[in-house]
């Protein structure tokens, strides 16, 4: 799933490929488990120096709870939940346009599916 970088896009990823907390009975039928995360991380605000936003305090209070969330117990999602807690800052998918047009395509997505072992 490629999404913005921001506590509320982490849920709707988490409830995509692990389903919903309040369905957490119907999981099993709604959860798509091969869903993996492509879209902006904590760690991709810095290294690109993305055009960002200051976490808002409900921000903050659902990384928080996201710390604490099982469909976030990785050591990925603690790193990148810690990391934006630190430099309390959010970043929209557009924000990589900053790095040109054809960044996304070209070079973001190449990169990230690379890593991820995915091409």
């Amino acid at each position: 799933m490629f999404t913005d970088g921001d506590p509320w896009s982490y849920r709707i990823y988490g409830s995509v490929a692990y389903g919903s907390i309040k369905s957490a009975h119907l999981s099993e039928y709604l959860a798509t488990p091969a869903a993996q995360f492509v879209g902006i991380r904590p760690q991709d605000i810095e290294e690109y120096d993305l055009p960002s936003d200051p976490l808002s305090d409900s921000d903050t209070n659902a990384l928080e709870s996201e710390l604490e969330d099982p469909r976030f117990q990785t050591e990925f999602w603690e790193e990148q939940i810690n990391l934006q807690l630190d430099i309390e800052k959010k970043s929209e998918q557009q924000a990589l346009a900053s790095r040109g047009l054809d960044f996304v395509t070209d070079t973001y997505l190449p990169e990230r599916l690379d890593e991820m072992g995915i091409v």
